[in-house]
C-alpha cells in the first residue's frame, strides 16, 4: 500500500461523504438537531477546507493497494509539529480485506516524514472498539468529555 496525493476532483467526491458521516455522528450524539445538522456540517467543512485540497496545512491522500486501486483515503492537518488525523475511511469493498495496522503505519510514516513530533486522532466516545484499536496503535487517551442529556 502507498499514499497518493488526492486531486480536487477526488476531494469533491469524498467531501460529500465526510459531510454526511459527520452529520450522522452529530445527530446520533444529540449535539445537533436533525433539521439543522446537514447545513451545520456543510458550514463546518466549508470553513475548515475553504481551499479544498489546497487548504493550508491540510493533507489529503488516497490509499492505494498494489494494483493502484483506491482502497481508502485519509485527511490530516499539520499546522506545526503536531498532526491531527481528521478522517481515515476505507471503502466498503475493502473493509474486510485490508490490514488497518498497515494503513495507520503508512499514515504515521508520512506524518513522521513531515517532521511531526506528535499525532492526535479523535473518536466519538461511544465507539469503544475504535478507541481500543487506537490504543493498540500506541495512542493514549488524553482527554475525555462526558455529557448528560437533561
Amino acid at each position: 500500500m502507498k499514499l497518493i496525493k488526492m486531486n480536487q476532483e477526488e476531494f469533491e467526491l469524498i467531501k460529500g461523504k465526510m459531510i454526511a458521516d459527520y452529520t450522522k455522528e452529530k445527530v446520533k450524539l444529540g449535539i445537533w438537531a436533525e433539521e439543522e445538522a446537514l447545513e451545520l456540517a456543510k458550514e463546518t467543512f466549508n470553513t475548515m477546507l475553504k481551499d479544498g485540497v489546497d487548504t493550508k496545512n491540510n493533507f489529503f491522500y488516497n490509499i492505494v493497494n498494489e494494483n493502484v486501486d483506491r482502497i481508502a483515503y485519509v485527511w490530516f492537518a499539520k499546522p506545526e509539529n503536531e498532526a491531527f488525523i481528521y478522517n481515515v475511511d476505507i471503502f466498503e469493498a475493502y473493509k474486510e480485506k485490508v490490514d488497518l495496522k498497515e494503513i495507520y503505519t503508512l499514515i504515521e510514516d508520512a506524518i513522521f516524514s513531515m517532521r511531526a513530533t506528535k499525532i492526535s486522532i479523535h473518536s466519538f466516545g461511544y465507539n469503544k472498539e475504535l478507541i481500543d484499536r487506537y490504543k493498540t496503535y500506541g495512542f493514549n487517551i488524553i482527554d475525555v468529555t462526558l455529557s448528560k442529556k437533561l
